[in-house]
């Protein structure tokens, strides 16, 4: 398994942290490398429990009403071949329902792919 550098997280990772988005850089484990502050305060609004760094992002993909789990575990997985996917979805919380424009674009070392960035925008009307 290809572990990114420290440095290259960071960069990534400031590239998206003033941002209105949700990202997550995730490895191909499922496992959450780094994300920026809206992921951190949609963990506590969405899901009632806070992100951190070595979690499954499948927690958070099955911690919905209608279990968009499936759906993702399909996008991540396109994604770890190389092809950058895009994906629009309606998700229903507990305490809201919102549709999404979720962007899977693969980080690559060495020439692998050692991970997936995961851009999401909330694109419901009138948010």
């Amino acid at each position: 398994m290809k572990v990114l550098p420290a440095e290259q997280i960071r960069e990534l990772k400031a590239g998206y942290d003033n941002e209105a988005c949700v990202w997550f850089l995730v490895n191909l484990q499922y496992r959450i490398i780094a994300f920026n502050k809206k992921a951190a305060e949609n963990s506590i609004s969405l899901h009632r429990k806070e992100i951190t760094a070595g979690s499954s992002i499948l927690d958070y993909a099955r911690d919905t009403k209608n279990r968009v789990d499936s759906e993702f575990i399909r996008c991540f997985g396109k994604s770890a071949t190389g092809k950058k996917v895009e994906q629009t979805q309606k998700i229903i919380y507990n305490s809201a329902t919102i549709t999404t424009k979720a962007v899977y674009t693969p980080v690559y070392l060495d020439k692998e792919v050692a991970g997936i960035s995961i851009v999401v925008e909330d694109i419901t009307a009138g948010s």
